[in-house]
């Protein structure tokens, strides 16, 4: 959810979960940490904040993404940079990466590639 929903649209939400306080009902509303609906202080209601991912977390997540490949060392240190813990980012960062063809990636075959299994590769 962005604060740029339409003043209907939050007071059909305000309705929505103010009458679903005895319902067996799980709604998940995402938002920035600035939006401050009235609804948030509700006895029903349960805010969690996430916070971005450690480097050791990023590492692993693009290793997942990798499959057992590898990269090399400045992608990886980009993604790492850019993506600064978010892992959406994270994820768009290294599908697009993969799928780029080579010539736009940069030629890195006098760079180290790294195989990110067990925290190799190191950046922390």
């Amino acid at each position: 959810m962005h604060t740029g929903w339409t003043p209907s649209t939050l007071e059909l939400l305000e309705q929505i979960i103010s009458r679903i306080d005895h319902a067996r009902v799980l709604l998940i509303v995402s938002c920035r940490p600035e939006f401050r609906p009235t609804w948030m202080t509700h006895a029903n209601t349960t805010i969690h904040s996430l916070t971005r991912l450690s480097q050791t977390e990023v590492k692993t997540m693009i290793r997942d993404l990798l499959r057992g490949g590898s990269m090399p060392q400045p992608l990886l240190d980009q993604i790492i940079e850019k993506a600064d813990g978010v892992p959406l980012f994270i994820e768009e960062l290294t599908s697009s990466t993969l799928s780029a063809p080579l010539r736009t990636r940069g030629d890195f075959r006098a760079h180290r590639t790294t195989s990110i299994a067990q925290g190799s590769g190191d950046a922390e």
